[in-house]
């Protein structure tokens, strides 16, 4: 069974998938790579903000009742799922209307 012949939902969860790995990888670059503490915050409120807006708003609103966890790795953790849940459902929705 190849790529063509999975639904359409479950292609768009794994691309959600991919596009979260790259996005916890940019950001694991970015806090290794920094000189400055300075620089590499607003490079991650850049990338998690903009680039990865649903995970970043949950993510913000557990923060409060998650105070000893790692923010990164919840970050990361966060952004897998909710991703894979906005692809599939955007890719639920191109089926939908490719197959009128």
């Amino acid at each position: 069974m190849g790529w063509k012949n999975w639904a359409y939902w479950v292609r768009g969860g794994v691309i959600g998938l991919i596009y979260s790995l790259i996005i916890a990888l940019w950001s694991l670059k970015i806090v290794l790579t920094a000189s400055d503490s300075t620089s590499s915050g607003f490079a991650l409120i850049f990338l998690n903000l903009f680039l990865n807006f649903p995970s970043y708003f949950i993510f913000s609103l557990l923060v409060d009742l998650l105070p000893y966890v790692d923010e990164m790795l919840a970050m990361v953790i966060i952004s897998f799922p909710i991703n894979f849940i906005i692809f599939a459902i955007i890719g639920w929705l191109y089926g939908k209307i490719k197959n009128r």
